[in-house]
């Protein structure tokens, strides 16, 4: 409940969620905000105050949840900005607009002394450095399965393991994963939460022609979009019945439901097609469970639609493995080593692990490029190795 208020006073209401320029709709409302508020510089002031204390509130519980710094839909900061610019300022609404002009660009581009203070890190200006590949903030992924019979101690979902490797090889870092039963509230109750912090949701399961396929449905309802029966789907999936000398069942109409602004993806191998569907940050992709049919729906998706906005970024791993030493011990000299790797320009987090006989630390790397992930994970490794010491028997 309280990230869901956070999330509603950091979006302004969902402002935020416009998918072009959040940053200047939000300024927009500050403008609008200072209009409402009259010329009085103590009613103003007070609303600064008040608005950036819900701001420093809202946004650090929003970072939490969406385990980033600055996200892209919080723009309580853009309202807060935006009065600062015009508190006392003796302008009529030209004035005003002209000021939110000058505001937009000023927070583009970022003029000096703005640049200078981006840089500061721990209270101090960063060190210069060679420059290298910028690295983009990892995108967050969310992998949803779905399909009661996984609740079950007879099945269990293996398409997760599949999807989050090919994923993590673009870019995305898979922050959670969850079995759903086939109950429509149940599965758009999850939904919810996870459009709240992800930039990429994979759901597989529930596109088949029974009642208990109910992901068309939940997904038409979170969004609030209605769903349209798409004739060439149905047409194709009576003709894929009629090659083998059969008659398509009335209720594989269902799979011909589309809900409405969504792009299928074909499926040369099944009956139900994928869909992708956007809103705001986030995509959504729907794709069939069974495994014959989603690995190449998956890999189309990857390389037509999630590479390119990642480049060649993607996270790369490393796994160091320890024997004859307790994980508490491991942690307690490994730990004072790995804490500071998160900050620096190729972020590395870090993992440890007991298992039978060892332990294991997995390091990942965050990369513009792997050049640049193998000399981090290099040094890394390498003072993980002076720390341990022999007690490191595989890297």
């Amino acid at each position: 409940m309280i990230t869901r208020v956070a999330l509603a006073v950091a979006t302004v209401g969902g402002v935020g969620y416009v998918p072009i320029a959040p940053g200047t709709f939000g300024s927009a409302v500050g403008l609008l905000v200072w209009w409402l508020l009259g010329p009085s510089a103590v009613v103003q002031s007070v609303a600064i105050v008040a608005i950036f204390a819900a701001g420093v509130w809202s946004g650090g519980v929003c970072e939490r949840d969406c385990c980033r710094t600055d996200p892209r839909h919080v723009v309580i900061d853009e309202v807060a900005g935006m009065l600062i610019t015009l508190l006392l300022a003796p302008v009529a609404w030209a004035g005003a607009f002209g000021a939110f002009l000058l505001f937009r660009i000023a927070d583009v581009i970022k003029p000096y002394p703005a640049n200078r203070l981006e840089a500061l890190h721990g209270g101090r200006v960063r060190e210069h450095r060679a420059p290298r590949d910028p690295v983009p903030a990892a995108m967050n992924a969310c992998i949803l399965a779905i399909g009661s019979e996984m609740l079950t101690p007879f099945r269990v979902d293996t398409n997760s393991l599949l999807i989050t490797d090919r994923l993590n090889a673009v870019g995305y870092d898979v922050r959670l994963k969850a079995v759903v039963a086939d109950d429509v509230g149940e599965l758009a109750r999850v939904l919810e939460g996870a459009l709240a912090w992800a930039d990429l949701i994979v759901i597989t399961g529930g596109l088949g022609p029974t009642e208990d396929d109910v992901t068309r449905d939940a997904v038409a309802r979170v969004l609030g979009i209605p769903l349209d029966v798409d004739e060439e789907i149905v047409d194709r999936i009576r003709e894929r019945f009629a090659r083998r000398g059969m008659t398509m069942p009335v209720n594989n109409r269902r799979q011909g439901m589309v809900p409405r602004g969504a792009t299928v993806l074909a499926n040369p191998n099944g009956t139900a097609p994928g869909l992708w569907l956007e809103r705001g940050q986030a995509a959504i992709v729907l794709l069939p469970g069974p495994p014959r049919e989603m690995t190449p729906m998956l890999e189309s998706v990857i390389q037509e639609r999630l590479a390119p906005r990642s480049g060649s970024s993607g996270l790369f791993r490393r796994v160091l493995k320890i024997t004859g030493r307790a994980e508490s011990d491991v942690d307690a000299q490994a730990q004072p080593v790995y804490t500071k790797w998160i900050a620096q320009d190729v972020p590395i987090s870090t993992t440890i692990l007991a298992v039978l006989g060892q332990i294991e630390l997995h390091l990942t790397a965050s990369a513009a490029n792997p050049a640049d992930a193998d000399a981090a994970l290099n040094a890394a490794v390498g003072e993980l190795q002076d720390a341990l010491g022999p007690a490191v028997y595989s890297k």
